[in-house]
């Protein structure tokens, strides 16, 4: 009985958690047409992506990109989250240059030949979508520290169904091309990502880089 609950305690802690980390953000998410705000910066993190290749978020500087955080054996949440992905790629206009970087919280069973397979079934363009894996440690420093979204395993996984093998945001996270979090959006939500998150993108690449927020681009 003390382990049964020992581990209630456990999951109610990451329970809290994960509200205060996932929903506190949600009262930046912006629906007017004024200057999104600066809600954090991202320092910089090496990964592999989904071909095996050492991933940079360096190579995001000048982009701006959505990032988000699943795992492929999860069935519900995270299928969402991939289909919502691919519908906001779908609606960026050619040759446009955002990015999608998802990050998996299932490091030690999503190797890059499952996320390549991943990447596959939701028709992901591999030129723009990187599925990102690498040391857990260092998934969830980026995930935690840095994009501000909310992960951690089920510390009961034996009696865990699939998609509770671990516990994270559906938040997508908006940065900006000089690696500023601009905004979070509920990722399950097909209406918030094409009608609050593809305007959001677009207002965002018409800044200048590295400029106060609302500052546009010369024509």
């Amino acid at each position: 009985m003390h382990k049964t609950h020992l581990r209630l305690v456990l999951l109610a802690i990451i329970a809290v958690w994960l509200v205060l980390l996932t929903f506190m953000p949600s009262h930046h998410e912006t629906e007017d047409a004024g200057p999104l705000p600066v809600l954090g910066s991202v320092s910089g993190f090496v990964l592999t992506n989904q071909f095996g290749t050492p991933f940079d978020s360096r190579s995001l500087e000048g982009h701006v990109w959505v990032a988000d955080v699943f795992f492929s054996r999860c069935p519900g949440p995270c299928v969402r989250l991939a289909t919502n992905l691919k519908r906001l790629q779908d609606q960026l206009p050619a040759g446009n240059a955002v990015r999608l970087v998802s990050l998996t919280a299932d490091a030690a069973y999503d190797q890059p030949p499952i996320l390549e397979r991943y990447a596959e079934r939701f028709g992901a363009d591999t030129n723009r979508w990187s599925f990102l894996t690498g040391p857990q440690a260092a998934i969830y420093r980026a995930a935690t520290e840095q994009l501000h979204l909310a992960v951690a395993e089920n510390p009961d996984p034996e009696s865990a169904k699939p998609s509770e093998l671990f516990i994270h945001s559906t938040k997508l996270v908006l940065v900006d091309q000089a690696g500023r979090v601009r905004g979070y959006f509920d990722g399950e939500d097909e209406e918030v990502v094409l009608n609050q998150l593809l305007p959001a993108i677009l207002r965002l690449e018409q800044e200048l880089p590295d400029s106060p927020p609302g500052v546009p681009v010369a024509p």
